[in-house]
């Protein structure tokens, strides 16, 4: 069942937030400067996962051209763009130059405007992640378009993503495919790996007449080589993706990648897996530690798996309701898979019978689940008063899922009257018994409706919980880092943050990217996005 022997693709899996973290904290039904650094139409249905490599500086190799910095800042200033857009490049590198982004940014821009596509393409890298300037995704868009009028796979490659986002411009697949398919017919590998994951449908897109580039001196004409070289870190053109095509069934190959890319390098390690190994590889006993410490902190993928490991008695009993459990917790987390599951898992001629056998012996998980199941709609067999009732039962036999159920219930008011103070009071219990997701359930609402900064939560256990692959820390941090209420503002980080937790299928991460883009969408018909472009 467990075949892991494919190889993880390369790549790193990257949110008014007062309103829409609502959705995280109780989710409706239908759904479950420089840089420092759910339902079942989720992208996750798809065979192989989309996980694309970050984008940084495009570096040509006539550098050989200019060895001398006196004589490379003479043909600057001169107006030779090809020694302008070098000038920007050994200023982000420290070669030869004193490192300094601003005026990269400044020499690179420069070459842009005599039309070299190279530094069209740069100029929108450095935007696009604030690099030297400010953020502006819509001008990025314009200096990608241009490198990619003029033929520069890697630009149209990455235009053709950003006709996939629904973020800069509206999503239209005819030009997605379009501009991927001309970078793939150069050669360009992300191209091609892109094509097997996009409907394939025939485009026709009227590209502008470019003028030549203004450059002064004989340069090369061949396509340059890509040369290394350490600059920061650049935002991922992440293919996200909440409308693909669910006829895939998820393989239990495909949930272990998730939950792997889910969390940084770091801890992937600590799960003991290399690329190539495969879980009957792996300890048991570790294993299912390593999983549940993630699952404790709130990770959608690590709730899922466990949910696996009980529904098919895989390192555990079989046990279909606490399977159940696990699924429900996921999908409270707005789980990419976790819909899907637990609609199968239901269907199951055992389900009900154990469901309500459990509940009938006052057992935590199946009052639980069947609490749940009826307030998010899969269930209607119980009333409103008796879910609650339920899940206080289940709480008092210190069941961590329904104090943190509990506590979401009357942090929003439904079904019961709102009290915060109830809400908090059930979330410090669960934390007490030592649920990391209680305390980020806590530390979110705090930061939202309290202003402030969490009490007794420092920033390196955020940043520790982010790492094991919790969703909920993710958006806090994201949050934090947007706002600047407890660390200084970092627009690149925080974007970094929702859209890696948007790519796991965190509709409120989206949202919230949405809203950050919106706050500087400018007025032009191109960039105006509706819902129904969604």
């Amino acid at each position: 069942m467990f075949d892991l022997k494919r190889n993880i693709c390369r790549g790193t899996v990257i949110p008014a937030l007062l309103l829409i973290c609502i959705a995280v904290l109780y989710p409706i039904p239908q759904y479950a400067q420089k840089s420092q650094d759910k339902d079942r139409n989720s992208l996750a249905y798809k065979e192989t996962r989309f996980y694309l490599p970050l984008f940084s500086i495009y570096l040509p190799d006539y550098s050989y051209q200019f060895q001398e910095s006196f004589h490379l800042m003479q043909r600057a200033n001169a107006g030779d763009a090809y020694a302008q857009h070098e000038l920007g490049i050994r200023y982000l590198t420290g070669e030869g130059f004193e490192k300094d982004t601003a005026k990269s940014f400044y020499w690179i821009k420069r070459a842009a405007e005599l039309n070299l596509p190279v530094a069209c393409y740069n100029s929108g890298i450095f935007i696009n992640n604030s690099w030297g300037t400010k953020w502006d995704p819509f001008t990025a868009y314009e200096y990608f378009r241009r490198a990619a009028i003029y033929g520069m796979p890697d630009a149209e490659y990455v235009l053709g993503i950003l006709y996939t986002e629904n973020l800069v411009v509206p999503k239209n697949i005819d030009s997605a495919n379009f501009w991927i398919n001309k970078s793939a017919g150069k050669g360009f590998a992300p191209a091609i790996d892109a094509l097997k994951k996009i409907p394939q449908k025939p485009a026709s897109v009227e590209t502008a007449a470019v003028p030549e580039p203004k450059t002064k001196g004989k340069h090369t004409k061949n396509k340059p080589a890509v040369k290394t070289v350490s600059t920061p870190q650049a935002l991922a053109f992440d293919f996200i993706n909440f409308n693909a095509d669910s006829t895939t069934v998820p393989s239990d190959t495909l949930i272990f990648y998730d939950l792997v890319n889910s969390a940084n390098s770091e801890f992937k390690q600590n799960l003991g897996f290399s690329i190539f190994d495969s879980l009957s590889a792996q300890s048991a006993d570790s294993l299912v530690e390593k999983i549940t410490e993630s699952a404790n902190s709130g990770s959608p993928e690590a709730n899922t798996f466990l949910g696996r490991f009980y529904e098919k008695g895989i390192f555990h009993k079989k046990n279909i309701v606490k399977g159940a459990v696990y699924y429900i917790r996921a999908y409270r987390l707005e789980s990419s898979l976790a819909g899907y599951f637990l609609t199968k898992i239901m269907a199951e001629k055992d389900f009900n019978a154990e469901l309500q056998k459990g509940v009938a012996a006052k057992d935590p998980d199946a009052m639980f689940a069947s609490a749940t199941l009826n307030s998010m709609g899969y269930s209607s067999s119980i009333t409103a008063f008796e879910s609650i009732n339920y899940l206080q039962m289940a709480a008092q036999k210190n069941h961590i899922p329904s104090l943190i159920e509990l506590g979401q219930c009357y942090f929003v008011g439904r079904p019961v009257e709102k009290d915060t103070n109830k809400a908090f009071a059930f979330w410090n219990s669960a934390a007490a018994l030592g649920s990391d997701e209680a305390v980020l359930r806590s530390v979110m609402s705090r930061l939202l409706f309290k202003k402030g900064c969490p009490e007794s939560v420092t920033l390196e256990f955020l940043h520790s919980e982010d790492a094991k692959g919790s969703i909920l820390a993710e958006l806090i941090l994201a949050y934090m880092y947007e706002t600047g209420g407890c660390v200084p503002v970092n627009t690149q980080t925080a974007l970094n943050l929702y859209r890696k937790a948007a790519y796991r299928g965190s509709r409120t991460a989206y949202a919230s990217l949405k809203r950050m883009y919106d706050q500087l969408r400018p007025g032009d018909t191109r960039f105006s996005i509706t819902d129904s472009d969604q």
